[in-house]
């Protein structure tokens, strides 16, 4: 949030995602079969701050497996689910 915004306790959420995740089905209906899933969710962080300022480390999920990966990023007031603010885009570690 700017500087100069609301004041208060603030919640920031990244989600690391995978694209082209494939999974190989065990059981049931798509039994032998591959699935490929998009926006997948390899990792995710939260943290909570006054500052209007917070730190997070990016590191490749083991699960991407060379899949193209992407960020999603938001904010929301502390205690809230309904995103004040939010970005994404492509990544490449």
């Amino acid at each position: 949030m700017p500087a100069n915004g609301p004041s208060g306790r603030w919640d920031y959420h990244l989600a690391v995602l995978g694209m082209d995740v494939i999974s190989k089905v065990k059981a049931g209906e798509n039994s032998g079969r591959k699935l490929t899933h998009d926006f997948v969710v390899l990792s995710f962080d939260q943290k909570e701050s006054a500052a209007n300022e917070v730190t997070f480390e990016l590191k490749r999920s083991e699960d991407a497996r060379g899949t193209r990966s992407a960020l999603a990023v938001w904010v929301s007031r502390d205690g809230e689910h309904r995103p004040m603010q939010a970005v994404g885009d492509w990544w490449e570690p």
